[in-house]
């Protein structure tokens, strides 16, 4: 089978990029995904959990802003601060910040007239945390992260719009 002409999302692309010239059965296989969702997950119909974002991050030195945004370039050294390698390890999540994220995701998806179930908002807040901390340079740095938080509402915005506009994204308005 070969690869679809054009992968539906932008991460979709990046993923196709990543995996190079390796098939995608021994690419899925590598990161512990069967391969059919794999090819899900680079046809852009499925999207990726975080913990094998992560993996993929540490194991073949991408970028978290390229991976996630496509912004800069896509390999180099990762800050180990962006990669979890030991599960017991505790990250402390500072309310006010996530309190911020919450009216952003809140905010965007009201303005696109959409009301999330309480497990989707959890997901969306989630995914907006990881999305602002992988875009970070020092994510420990609260004036750092305060400062990047009007990307994060354009970029949640920009991307909740191109997720409207295409049939089956699983995003229709409420």
């Amino acid at each position: 089978m070969g690869r679809p002409p054009k992968a539906k999302t932008e991460l979709a692309q990046r993923l196709v990029e990543i995996r190079g010239d390796r098939t995608r059965d021994e690419f899925a296989l590598q990161y512990g995904v069967s391969p059919r969702a794999y090819a899900n997950y680079e046809r852009g119909d499925n999207e990726p959990g975080f913990a094998f974002l992560q993996e993929i991050v540490a194991a073949e030195h991408i970028r978290p802003a390229w991976l996630f945004s496509g912004e800069g370039s896509p390999r180099g050294e990762v800050p180990d601060n962006l990669i979890l390698t030991d599960s017991t390890q505790t990250t402390v999540i500072d309310p006010d910040l996530l309190k911020q994220i919450a009216r952003i995701v809140s905010r965007v998806h009201a303005e696109a007239e959409i009301r999330l179930p309480a497990d989707a908002q959890a997901t969306e807040l989630a995914n907006a945390y990881n999305l602002l901390m992988a875009k970070a340079e020092d994510p420990v740095d609260p004036l750092e992260l305060k400062s990047l938080l009007p990307w994060l509402e354009t970029h949640l915005t920009k991307t909740l719009k191109q997720a409207l506009k295409e049939p089956g994204a699983g995003k229709r308005e409420a």
